[in-house]
């Protein structure tokens, strides 16, 4: 591009991005209503995010510039501003899809949030009818603020290892709360450090000298001037790599003393004399509410738990759209390489001439690496989007089902008080593959958006490593997520636990579950497993065909399951014929060692099954969209190919399902759909609905300003607005200024001349 449209105050790239979406297949506006799921639910969200969008435009616009003190205390400020009105009028409560969809549109969550987002919901899941009445409309109000302490500086995703203790001394009836060691003490606890007056306490409950395992307590923290109470100690952590407008904090505690009533007992009490009753499985605790049997407790401690993950696999889509949306129109206006390169001249003539600087580039965008990269994390994103959807669709039907079947939760908060029904027999079965589902799609999905979101930063180039590039900063305060509420790795591991479970089942000969994550089981009941013959592709119009291509991600799913199941098998086999050797006994072999030494396979496994499952659930919304509008669904079908397309030619696990020349007919299929893609570059990520203030990104801008906006932010570094240099003092000593002086002039003598000699 030439100089024609720049000046001294414009970039002159205003006009980029509405020429892209002039480009575009599909109507922008009508993609957004279908991600939503309907117009109605469209003007709901924008409703919820627009009440806060002008507070949450001012910590925007500062927020890369302040201090760790600044932003936490201004995140706090903007926090209960916009949510203790609304919840002291009562007029709106808020569903779990609205509280994602607050989520998204947040700038900075602060120190308030996780009162939210895990205290609360702590509250509503493990407190009983009479708890909740002390507690959760504080709580909702504000009048209290609530931390969520449980993981611990020695221990993290192996709860049951947790070393805090909660003695019950029954002669004053109160629990005695102690963190005994260093490695005891509570870590990474969001809102202890600074913020909360209260937390929910995982302890080991020890009542009449009988460990009971873990449970939650209700513990103050602070006192109405904000001050520890005696025998806590806590505080926050210190800076993380990014995130840090939350306090994330430690607490210890020394013979704390809370009462009886404070153990969370929604499932469980302790009486006055220390006997430790569980309530029955359908509720008959404290509060009436539900009828007995059928498990409702159970399932609600199911769905509790699960809720947690699914938010993160829908915030895991939300974050990854952003970084897309910032690389995408950024890549769409940031010009790099002439268009009529210098080329050579064809039988021996001169090269021709090289271009002038002020000839016509490319935008970045047109380079098939950056389209390959670009698309395939936009394609990602869509993708967990729909999971997630799909997913907590699900969970909400069954919790529906659940609380309908008059099965209770014990609370009195549920049911219908009929005491009759033993719950949906189908529900009943789906609750432990759903768990399974939602653990493994939150350790991939977190994993495949860090990757991606750190992916997209640098496709922004140098100036991506700016922190008001928008993409540097989100990297940094996400990353975090892989490791929350259990690494990866072993949310990985819980999903390959259920699939290997549900293999014996059908090697056993009883009927995989009907719907989900292993209906296509079936094949699986003969041992060894044979595959269908590999695929070898004749071309690559052959693979442009998705539901052939979901078909190929199954067989390479299912063949991951019967071979790790095989070794699985092998290596329980060999640690029993080692136990019946060494004892005589004919032991059951070490299962956990013979897991140990699978790791990696099972891992493998469970990753090969969620791929496909995301990809099924895709092309299931590409379905849906086609049948609302023609346009948008081939947008997405296309997408939905890059997807499948990319995971072929990188390769992982595809050996024994497709041939070298099948890759090859892959990677030209990619190529000709990220061609097609390309007009609506603009258009898919505009379709996220993503305002300015929430991207807080210079070179995401909607309108395309990026140098405008670059050079703006430089203004704002406080390095810029304090006069001269704070270590000038330091530097003094050291310059030359009589040869500073010259201001420009000709040297009076030759090079390396004495100050002195001048």
């Amino acid at each position: 591009m030439g100089d024609a449209n720049q000046s001294w105050e414009s970039g002159g790239t205003a006009d980029a991005l509405p020429a892209e979406r002039a480009r575009a297949s599909f109507s922008t506006e009508t993609m957004i209503t279908l991600l939503d799921g309907g117009k109605r639910n469209t003007l709901r969200r924008r409703w919820i995010q627009s009440v806060h969008a002008d507070d949450e435009n001012r910590l925007s616009a500062d927020r890369h510039v302040m201090s760790r003190e600044q932003l936490t205390a201004a995140s706090a400020k903007q926090f209960l501003e916009i949510h203790v009105p609304i919840a002291k009028k009562g007029e709106f409560k808020a569903s779990g899809q609205d509280i994602a969809w607050m989520s998204e549109a947040s700038v900075s969550f602060g120190p308030i949030s996780p009162h939210y987002g895990l205290f609360i919901p702590t509250l509503l899941g493990q407190c009983s009818a009479q708890q909740k009445r002390w507690w959760l409309e504080r709580s909702r109000r504000c009048e209290i603020i609530g931390g969520y302490a449980q993981t611990e500086l020695g221990h993290g995703s192996n709860v049951r290892g947790l070393r805090t203790v909660a003695a019950y001394d029954a002669a004053t009836q109160e629990f005695v709360l102690d963190t005994p060691t260093l490695q005891a003490m509570k870590w990474w606890n969001s809102n202890v450090g600074c913020a909360a007056t209260h937390a929910a306490v995982y302890a080991q409950l020890v009542t009449q000298g009988v460990e009971r395992g873990v449970h939650v307590f209700m513990l103050q923290l602070r006192d109405e001037h904000h001050r520890l109470l005696p025998g806590i100690e806590a505080g926050d952590v210190g800076p993380k790599l990014g995130d840090n407008a939350i306090d994330c904090g430690f607490l210890r505690l020394c013979g704390v003393r809370i009462p009886r009533e404070h153990l969370m007992a929604k499932r469980q009490h302790v009486e006055p004399d220390g006997t430790y009753v569980r309530h029955s499985k359908g509720g008959g605790g404290e509060g009436g509410g539900g009828g007995g049997g059928g498990g409702g407790g159970n399932k609600m401690a199911y769905l509790t738990m699960m809720g947690a993950r699914i938010g993160m696999v829908a915030g895991a889509g939300a974050v990854l759209a952003n970084a897309a949306t910032i690389a995408v129109r950024y890549s769409c206006v940031r010009r790099q390489g002439f268009a009529k390169n210098r080329s050579g001249g064809g039988g021996g003539s001169a090269a021709a001439a090289p271009p002038s600087f002020q000839a016509e580039e490319l935008p970045v965008m047109e380079y098939g690496v950056q389209q390959r990269r670009l698309f395939g994390h936009v394609a990602t994103a869509y993708a967990t989007k729909f999971a997630a959807k799909w997913i907590s669709r699900r969970v909400g039907e069954l919790l529906f089902s659940t609380m309908s079947s008059g099965g209770g939760d014990g609370s009195g908060d549920g049911g219908d008080g009929d005491g009759g029904g033993g719950g949906d027999g189908a529900a009943e079965e789906e609750l432990p593959e759903l768990h399974a589902t939602s653990a493994g799609l939150k350790g991939l999905c977190c994993r495949v958006a860090a990757d991606g979101i750190e992916d997209c930063r640098r496709a922004c180039g140098g100036h991506g490593f700016l922190l008001s590039s928008g993409v540097a900063a989100l990297a940094a305060d996400y990353v975090w997520k892989v490791t929350a509420e259990g690494d990866f790795v072993v949310m990985l591991l819980q999903t390959a636990r259920y699939l290997m479970k549900m293999l014996a089942r059908v090697r056993r000969g009883e009927p995989p579950p009907p719907t989900g994550l292993c209906a296509s089981f079936a094949p699986l009941a003969a041992a060894p497993y044979v595959p269908a013959a590999q695929y070898d592709a004749a071309s690559a119009a052959e693979l442009l065909d998705l539901p052939h291509l979901v078909g190929l991600f199954e067989r390479r799913a299912l063949l991951a399951v019967a071979e790790t199941g095989d070794e699985l098998d092998a290596h329980l086999a060999a640690a029993a014929a080692a136990a019946a050797a060494a004892a005589a006994s004919g032991g059951a072999g070490d299962v956990d060692g013979a897991w140990n030494a699978c790791a990696a396979s099972l891992t493998a496994m469970a990753e090969a099954f969620l791929d496909f499952f995301v990809l099924d659930k895709f092309m299931a919304n590409v379905a849906e969209a086609a049948e609302e509008d023609g346009a948008c669904g081939a947008a997405l079908g296309r997408l939905c190919l890059v997807s499948a397309l990319g995971k072929i030619v990188d390769g992982a696990q595809w050996h024994g399902i497709v041939g070298r020349a099948t890759v090859a007919h892959a990677r030209s299929a990619l190529l000709q759909t990220l061609a097609q893609l390309r007009p609506d570059a603009v258009a898919l990520v505009d379709a996220f609905d993503i305002a300015d203030h929430v991207l807080a990104s210079d070179l995401g801008r909607h309108d395309g300003n990026v140098y405008e906006a670059l050079f703006a932010s430089a203004q704002r570094s406080p390095l810029n607005t304090g006069g001269r240099f704070e270590g000038y003092a330091s530097l003094e000593p050291y310059l030359d200024k009589r040869f500073l002086a010259l201001r420009n002039a000709v040297c009076p003598d030759e090079e390396g001349t004495p100050p002195s000699k001048l």
